[in-house]
């Protein structure tokens, strides 16, 4: 994503292997998308058009790969933040405000609601609202009271009909569509209750090592240390699920062990998540050992390419580039671990992207 100036619309573009832009979005002179905001970007609907969350007018639109506008949805009483999702059945999972969100004392709240709306009839079918799930109060990683969880992530999980939140000052959080808490993947520090009295700490996943025993150094699980074969998210981004069911992030590692210094690497990660004995394992990790050229304190992205068995590895923000800083696109061998194919952006501000997808655009 780019602005060719202050006053114009961000745009999404395609670039291929070879570092060539192929496909240029400018909505410059579009009479309702001139001032488009994406936050977190465009993903590719299953028709092959393109849907987008605008910030600016806080609605939902499908366009064609041409630009053509066909569907426009909004909603009434929230507005957009980061990121829509397509579901299977064609709704779609969004990150939102709530208007006239706040604590019990009255204070405001922000990027603290994922809703459920419908494709076809524009009305929302279901919401999550956070300060009920978790524990509004839990200011471990950073003390804002009103952006207290930053949701900046969602996705489907079609094997239990449940979503993953990622909340970034949280953790990553599943739900299910009865408003139970499935899992919390998160350092064990300072959980309390929620608005319903639920101990939230019978929710939180016990870390296990590499040969599948529980770690039993409690600083460790409360994440004020690392293991040898095994470290939390911290700051997370894209929680993307794996066809065998693993959990993959980008973990930021912003304030890293709670930490107040500036994070030194970024990972991929991948966890593998037993729900039944609440278990966490780290079972694939990329981009600790690169440190400080593949670092990103905020934004970025992963997903995995079933096709090829390759996790894209995308550090989005004031990433030291061969000229300046922005953000780099690298695709790694998921079996061996090595880098397949590495691009970098640089951009004159250091925010490279937010979000960086595969495509298989004009193919």
């Amino acid at each position: 994503m780019s602005n060719f100036s202050a006053n114009s619309p961000q745009i999404p573009l395609v670039v291929d292997n070879y570092g060539d832009i192929r496909w240029v979005l400018d909505f410059r002179a579009h009479p309702v998308l001139q001032r488009l905001s994406y936050d977190c970007g465009i993903s590719h609907l299953r028709n092959g058009n393109y849907l987008f969350g605008d910030k600016t007018t806080s609605q939902l639109y499908e366009v064609t790969a041409l630009g053509e506008l066909l569907n426009t949805w909004k909603m009434p009483g929230y507005t957009f933040h980061h990121e829509v999702v397509e579901k299977p059945d064609g709704n779609f999972l969004v990150n939102v405000n709530k208007t006239g969100s706040t604590h019990p004392d009255g204070s405001p709240t922000v990027e603290d609601v994922i809703i459920e709306l419908s494709r076809t009839s524009g009305s929302v079918t279901h919401e999550w609202d956070l300060k009920q799930l978790l524990d509004e109060n839990r200011h471990a990683l950073e003390p804002d009271p009103v952006d207290w969880a930053h949701t900046n992530a969602v996705a489907y999980d079609p094997a239990d009909n449940t979503i993953v939140v990622s909340a970034r000052f949280q953790g990553v959080v599943k739900l299910g569509y009865d408003d139970r808490i499935v899992w919390i993947l998160a350092p064990h520090k300072e959980w309390g209750s929620n608005r319903r009295g639920e101990d939230l700490n019978k929710f939180l996943l016990t870390p296990l090592d590499a040969s599948g025993q529980p770690i039993a150094a409690a600083d460790v699980a409360l994440g004020t240390t690392n293991h040898a074969s095994f470290e939390w998210n911290w700051y997370q981004h894209s929680p993307w699920r794996m066809p065998n069911g693993d959990w993959l992030l980008f973990d930021n590692g912003t304030h890293r062990n709670f930490d107040p210094n500036p994070g030194t690497y970024s990972r991929a990660v991948a966890y593998r998540i037993d729900p039944v004995r609440h278990t966490v394992q780290q079972v694939w990790t990329y981009g600790k050992d690169r440190g400080a050229e593949t670092y990103s304190s905020i934004v970025s992205r992963v997903e995995f390419l079933p096709e090829v068995n390759h996790v894209r590895f995308c550090p989005g923000y004031q990433v030291p580039t061969a000229t300046g800083t922005g953000g780099k696109i690298i695709e790694v061998d998921y079996a061996t671990r090595q880098p397949v194919f590495e691009l970098s952006l640089t951009t004159g501000n250091g925010f490279g992207f937010h979000r960086a997808d595969a495509t298989h655009f004009g193919q």
